[in-house]
């Protein structure tokens, strides 16, 4: 009976992948949660990596995406990045990556809310340049 149980166990357990989506914000300015800011037209979501490549994005309600990079495209690019309140949560483990790419630049202003990041750290720079105030 023990050894039916350990295989069924055994059985039971199915390992899987979860396929993230990107998401590219495509509003020159406006808030991270207006799904038309974005595309495709969605909120990006815990399954998605939301890019915001250059624009400024505002954040003033939670907004929680596997991973968020701001400036992370083509040289030369400047993205701003503010949250004034709500909690941002990025749930993979390089998932909030500030400048990336040669020239890039990203900024990120804090001016309210918290950052939760479980597991992980934010990346600041690589070959880019990035800024958190």
């Amino acid at each position: 009976m023990k050894q039916l149980l350990i295989v069924m166990i055994g059985v039971g357990c199915v390992s899987f992948v979860i396929n993230a989506d990107t998401v590219t914000w495509n509003a020159g300015s406006g808030d991270v949660n207006t799904a038309a800011n974005w595309s495709p037209a969605q909120v990006p979501g815990y399954t998605d990596v939301a890019h915001v490549h250059i624009g400024s994005a505002s954040m003033s309600a939670a907004f929680s995406p596997m991973a968020l990079w701001i400036a992370s495209a083509a040289d030369g690019n400047v993205a701003d990045f503010t949250q004034t309140s709500g909690t941002l949560t990025v749930g993979a483990s390089d998932g909030l990556v500030i400048g990336f790419n040669g020239s890039t630049y990203g900024r990120y202003f804090m001016k309210g809310g918290s950052l939760s990041i479980p597991g992980g750290q934010p990346q600041f720079g690589g070959y880019g340049y990035g800024l958190l105030r």
